[in-house]
């Protein structure tokens, strides 16, 4: 079960164009926060109006030996960057000046996504906010003083590290280790992916954070180099896995249940009356996670690692379908 603590947020500043970095605080001054790994993720539940809240997930961004605050990066929208404009959606509300001082609920910290270890090569790859989830894991690989390499993809890249999300941090890590380990790309002209794949020593680790078609055009070019040397993350979700035309068999509850065209397995398993946990139904939470018994999931959500996917030992039933006949879950 996730654990979750009610935290203040004590500042709202910006740290790029569109990016912006939150602070969140302890209640009681003075207490030390749940720790957490680099790469970790917190959910944020959002409170856009009584009654609705908006689960989200962030990287925290500070240092884990920093205990007593977390800060999180969030991509402004458009309409949420000038002051007092309205608040649509959980970012809009999180980077609102009215933001500050509000209490939320915030899980403890999470680390699907995480430095592997290895003594190989690791290269890095993200752009704009996307650099926020790579951000702890390149901090980590400077402290152990082992190879690394980052690919980053800003808007005008002869001003990098100016302008830059977390630009100046990115400089000093790569001047503390060697300068040719950062490297500035347009994200407007796009990335050679073939080119930087290719010249990837044997043996070395991509780490990518992005868009989910970006993600896409990662693994059609990753081929079949090593499934286990390739770790990505995505910041959106996949649209959900409403094929239907398979059978859930739930162990615990002791049903056999067809999963319809357009129905999800969550949507099935509630209208048989089983009382399955969940949330934000969009693959973020992890609320809804099961382990699988049986059969093979089709991930469809931004929860798990590409290591927990690739054992298909469990999955996020809000989401996710099956590529076999019938699916076997703990419920």
């Amino acid at each position: 079960m996730i654990r979750f603590i009610h935290l203040r947020i004590g500042a709202v500043e910006a740290v790029a164009d569109g990016i912006v970095a939150l602070t969140l605080q302890p209640l009681k001054a003075g207490m030390d926060l749940p720790p957490f790994e680099p790469g970790a993720h917190v959910e944020l539940q959002v409170p856009l109006a009584p009654g609705v809240i908006r689960p989200r997930c962030y990287a925290l961004i500070n240092p884990p030996q920093e205990r007593h605050h977390y800060r999180v990066a969030v991509a402004a929208p458009a309409e949420a960057v000038v002051e007092h404009g309205p608040a649509s959606s959980a970012a809009a509300w999180l980077v609102s000046p009215s933001a500050i001082g509000q209490t939320l609920r915030v899980s403890a910290p999470r680390a699907h996504w995480a430095l592997q270890h290895h003594t190989a090569p690791a290269v890095f790859m993200a752009q704009g906010i996307g650099l926020a989830a790579l951000l702890g894991l390149v901090r980590q690989r400077v402290t152990q003083g082992l190879p690394w390499r980052l690919v980053a993809g800003v808007d005008s890249p002869s001003l990098a590290p100016v302008g830059a999300p977390f630009g100046a941090e990115l400089q000093a890590l790569a001047e503390a280790s060697s300068p040719d380990s950062l490297h500035w790309f347009s994200a407007v002209e796009g990335l050679g992916l073939t080119s930087v794949i290719n010249a990837l020593e044997p043996g070395a680790h991509l780490y990518v954070c992005g868009a989910l078609p970006w993600l896409a055009d990662v693994r059609r070019v990753w081929g079949s180099r090593p499934a286990a040397q390739l770790h990505t993350e995505s910041f959106d979700a996949e649209e959900a896995q409403r094929r239907g035309g398979f059978t859930v068999v739930l162990r615990r509850s002791g049903l056999t249940l067809p999963v319809a065209p357009g129905q999800t397995i969550l949507e099935a398993v509630l209208a048989a009356g089983v009382d399955a946990a969940y949330n934000c139904r969009s693959g973020h939470c992890g609320r809804c996670e099961v382990a699988v018994l049986a059969g093979e999931p089709e991930h469809r959500d931004r929860f798990l690692s590409d290591a927990q996917r690739q054992a298909g030992a469990q999955m996020l039933i809000c989401c996710s379908g099956a590529r076999t006949p019938v699916l076997e879950l703990d419920l």
